[in-house]
């Protein structure tokens, strides 16, 4: 690897380590894996008709992901905006990602992105 930039997760040796898993940056001529930190993830159910807030408390817009399940075993994406009709959506704000639906079974991520 003649030009690298390499810098290892704690317990791990930049110079000998092949895995990718085991670094925070990997960089070289050939391939660049891009990391993306998550701040949490779970579950959670929304009631009937309406939203659930999750404290996320980063102090600014993080990017997040939603997914619905919206059928037995069958998981959408959800957006910011329903933008096919559906009933779902979330927000995102600096204190609480907003889960909102009708019932559902909610899957999410939050990301240490700032996105504002």
């Amino acid at each position: 690897m003649a030009n690298a930039i390499l810098v290892a997760r704690p317990g791990y040796n930049a110079l000998t380590d092949t895995n990718p898993d085991h670094f925070a940056l990997y960089a070289d001529q050939a391939v660049d894996y891009i990391l993306i930190k998550e701040s949490a993830r779970g579950y959670a159910s929304v009631p009937a008709g309406g939203s659930l807030n999750i404290a996320h408390g980063l102090g600014y817009v993080p990017f997040c992901l939603a997914f619905v399940e919206a059928s037995a075993g069958v998981w959408r994406k959800v957006f910011s905006t329903a933008i096919d009709g559906s009933v779902w959506s979330f927000e995102v704000n600096d204190t609480n990602l907003v889960l909102k639906g009708a019932n559902k079974l909610f899957w999410y991520h939050i990301f240490y992105d700032n996105i504002t």
